[in-house]
């Protein structure tokens, strides 16, 4: 009996060692991080989400169709497994290719290019094989500018800021900001502005004011200067000037406002 009653308080006593030893680590151990509140779950799981799928999926936009081509090219990307962007307006999250039938400057073309995303003939949808983007890209039109724009990874406005102003614009304002946008542009008020997209500069304005085809041109026409598309006539001695002149020149391989 004595053995017994010695065994069982030698177990109580290595027992209390352990619990002590327990709590005196729970001590030295930093406090978990508070429980994220739901809103953010469903952020991060949205976010982690898409970064999972967006490397493995093609994000398909179509241009430059008719709507009989546009079914046809969305139901062969759809049997690729890619995903579909709906709209006639520049999407976002961008596409990563842009397929049409026939290569015209028209909105998503120039956000396009803008943006570095490959210009695809549909052939390319037809492939059941991973294929080189260059094999089926256009190769004509406004093909150099894709390439030049697609090796820089876009960014054809990065760095400027810039303002659209007016109502009889042509192109509309709002495909002049997605152009810019899509380019990596600021769109800011006047007064913050580089440069200044409007259809006429007023009397006695001191803003650097272009044409919405200065815009346009600086995207697709790599190897002609920009002067001829502002209103005015832009003095290369103007520190203002000088500064898009240069930006201008660097984005586009060379070739500047002068």
């Amino acid at each position: 009996a004595l053995a017994a009653a010695a065994e069982e308080a030698a177990e109580e006593e290595e027992n209390e060692e352990t619990v002590a030893a327990a709590a005196e680590e729970n001590e030295n151990e930093e406090p978990a991080a508070p429980e994220p509140t739901k809103p953010d779950k469903r952020r991060a799981e949205r976010s982690n989400a898409w970064a999972a799928s967006a490397p493995k999926k093609a994000r398909i936009a179509t241009s430059c169709c008719h709507t009989d081509e546009k079914r046809d090219f969305q139901q062969l990307a759809r049997q690729r497994g890619f995903l579909v962007l709906q709209g006639k307006k520049w999407p976002s999250p961008p596409p990563t290719h842009l397929v049409l039938p026939r290569l015209l400057r028209v909105e998503k073309v120039v956000c396009a290019l803008a943006a570095g995303v490959p210009l695809m003939k549909p052939a390319w949808l037809h492939q059941r094989t991973s294929s080189s983007v260059d094999t089926h890209a256009w190769t004509d039109g406004l093909a150099e500018a894709s390439a030049h724009w697609r090796a820089r990874g876009g960014c054809a406005f990065e760095g400027l800021r810039a303002a659209v102003v007016g109502g009889s614009l042509t192109p509309p304002r709002s495909t002049i900001e997605a152009i810019l946008r899509a380019g990596g542009a600021q769109v800011v008020a006047p007064r913050a502005a580089q440069i200044v997209v409007c259809a006429e500069a007023p009397a006695g304005d001191h803003l650097l004011r272009v044409s919405p085809e200065f815009i346009l041109s600086w995207v697709t026409t790599l190897d002609e200067p920009l002067a001829a598309c502002a209103h005015g006539t832009p003095a290369s001695g103007d520190e203002r000037w000088a500064e898009v002149d240069a930006l201008a020149a660097r984005l586009r391989g060379g070739v500047g406002v002068f």
